[in-house]
């Protein structure tokens, strides 16, 4: 006679099986806390299985316009952070850009970022300063947990004093 299977008698595997342990001196990032306000589902298929939303998307689409931007994107902030030291070359080398007319239109993007960033005041002193750090890492204790973020750019002023 088989034995029925019931919930008592179903032997899980070890990484199924409750825990009364809570995590402590867990880091978050400010996008980590902003998705799970947004979408707990969302936060948990991102940061406890590793899954994106995006990864969906091109898995079912496959939308490459969409990898266009995401390639844009990263490119032009790669060069934003690299300024004015910045070999474009390379970059689009970087990136693998091979697409004539692609590269070519990230070349006109970056000119009209270039013709802004000397007609702006602003800009130019951010851009253009001595003194400055990219992709600083910043990290504070929240209870037990810790909360970090990058900044993209942080310079030292006319005065002598950092600015974000």
């Amino acid at each position: 006679m088989r034995e029925l299977k019931t919930k008592e008698n179903i032997k899980l595997p070890y990484y199924l099986n409750e825990t009364t342990v809570q995590p402590q001196n867990e880091i978050f990032s400010a996008t980590q806390l902003m998705t799970f306000i947004k979408d707990k589902q969302s936060y948990f298929n991102r940061y406890h299985l590793g899954f994106f939303e995006e990864d969906y998307e091109k898995l079912i689409t496959s939308e490459v316009e969409q990898d266009l931007a995401i390639i844009k994107g990263k490119v032009i902030h790669k060069y934003l952070e690299l300024y004015p030291n910045t070999d474009l070359e390379s970059l689009l080398f970087e990136f693998e850009v091979l697409n004539p007319d692609f590269t070519n239109e990230l070349k006109s993007d970056l000119n009209i970022f270039e013709n802004r960033i000397k007609n702006s005041k602003f800009l130019s002193a951010i851009l253009n300063a001595q003194e400055y750090k990219n992709e600083v890492v910043v990290t504070m204790k929240l209870a037990e947990n810790f909360l970090t973020g990058t900044i993209d750019r942080i310079y030292k002023n006319e005065r002598g004093l950092w600015e974000v």
